[in-house]
């Protein structure tokens, strides 16, 4: 019995304790593998996550390299403001001598075989040559083609108004020491194009009258004096066609001498070059510049239009126009319902004295206010804390309403600061039409 037992504790020592033991080693190895996993799972996880920014990051940069090709290839040729046009609005397809984008292709086929496109085709073609004849000066004499002109200007390109704004500015306009002379090749290229786009049409010779004055005369030709005066000028021609169908429109018998405006004032006129500018677009209109001191300028401005301009029914080129060195009172005596009287940034009292002259004739006006003294406007009210650009607004208006006027306008900021034409007088009732469309056509015989 004691052998018996003693057998079977040595078995259970043998056998079932080693199992036991392997089990209980099994179990712990189980758990440990678990766990391992587990704790490696963030891990894996990480690695993964990390991967996939990898990917994501490089297809991004891929696609942005496309992008960039695929942009740089369609878009160097362009200026950048169109740019910024084609990426805002989403065109597809753009026509570089037209300046205009399209959406779609069929629009855009429909475009090139349109008269407007042919005809910028057609003028593409023959502008660097035009350049070339109209402006010699004007163009860089170095690295020329062999039709005369430089690869890195630009004469074909339509003008833009916002072009403005890349001569050369002093604050918030177009520095006025700057002249023609001053001027990159690229931008004298770019002032030729505003003239050819704005004027080439009735007035093609008016490129080559300001070419001539900028060799015989190069100092008066300063930039924002040509681009002020000429853009007034576009709004007043206009202004006096409005004043002229507005008393056609009246017609009544005290209205019927106004009809047809025979006499023009341009009071206060500093170079004159408005005036001169009006006595060639009316040669049936006597046009009379009026100024305290003559200047050396319009004389210079009048010889170039004399020599170059275009004679009508053989009349001399301004035979019509006078000027006077004398107050812009004086003329006063001799204002009729047929008159019209201009003036352009003449300062303080002055502009009131033109309108209240006018408004004596019961004749037409057109001002561009420089200065306006608040005293007397708004019922003398002071206006203070307010920047000079928004004084200036706020008088214009008081100014605007205090005189009736019938029409507001402005040209460029980028021009001047001071760009605020105001006009009134008309006689009836006003046609109310939007005239800013109007092109100075070649003799206005209105």
């Amino acid at each position: 019995m004691a052998l018996f037992i003693r057998l079977l504790i040595l078995h259970i020592l043998i056998v079932v304790v080693p199992i036991s033991s392997f089990i209980h080693t099994s179990t712990n190895s189980i758990s440990s593998f678990r766990q391992n996993l587990l704790n490696q799972e963030p891990q894996r996880t990480r690695i993964y996550e990390h991967d996939m920014q990898k990917i994501q990051s490089r297809k991004r940069k891929t696609c942005l390299k496309s992008l960039e090709k695929e942009t740089e290839k369609n878009l160097s040729y362009i200026p950048r403001d169109i740019q910024i046009s084609i990426q805002t609005n989403g065109h597809k397809y753009y026509c570089e001598q037209c300046a205009v984008g399209f959406k779609k292709l069929k629009n855009f086929q429909e475009h090139l075989i349109g008269k407007k496109h042919i005809r910028v085709e057609s003028e593409w073609a023959s502008a660097k040559g035009d350049y070339i004849s109209d402006a010699p000066t004007w163009s860089n004499n170095d690295n020329v083609d062999d039709d005369g002109t430089n690869d890195n200007i630009d004469v074909c390109t339509l003008w833009r108004e916002s072009e403005i704004s890349t001569f050369p500015h002093r604050f918030s306009c177009i520095d006025p020491s700057v002249k023609i002379s001053n001027l990159s090749p690229q931008l004298r290229a770019r002032f030729w194009r505003y003239l050819r786009d704005s004027f080439g049409k009735h007035y093609p010779e008016l490129a080559p009258i300001l070419h001539h004055v900028s060799i015989t005369f190069p100092q008066y030709l300063r930039v924002k004096e040509l681009f002020e005066s000429l853009e007034s000028f576009k709004i007043v021609s206009s202004v006096i066609i409005m004043a002229q169908d507005a008393a056609k429109s009246a017609g009544s018998e005290s209205s019927s001498s106004k009809e047809n405006i025979d006499t023009i004032y341009d009071l206060a006129c500093g170079h004159g070059l408005v005036g001169i500018l009006l006595a060639y677009r009316f040669p049936t209109k006597k046009v009379v510049c009026v100024d305290l001191e003559e200047r050396e300028s319009f004389h210079a401005f009048k010889a170039a239009f004399t020599d170059l301009g275009e004679s009508y029914r053989g009349a001399i080129p301004l035979s019509n126009l006078e000027y006077r060195g004398a107050n812009l009172l004086t003329v006063e005596s001799e204002l009729s319902e047929s008159s019209f009287l201009v003036a352009l940034h003449a300062c303080n009292e002055a502009n009131k004295e033109v309108v209240d002259m006018a408004r004596g004739a019961n004749a037409a006006w057109a001002v561009m206010p420089c200065c306006i003294r608040s005293k007397l406007y708004l019922g003398g009210a002071p206006v203070l804390d307010l920047d000079s650009e928004s004084r200036y607004k706020v008088l214009s208006g008081a100014f605007a309403e205090a005189n009736d006027a019938q029409v507001i306008r402005a040209i460029s900021r980028n021009i001047t600061a001071r760009p605020i034409l105001i006009a009134g007088g008309f006689p009836g009732k006003f046609l109310n039409k939007d005239s800013r469309s109007s092109t100075p056509n070649r003799h206005g015989l209105l």
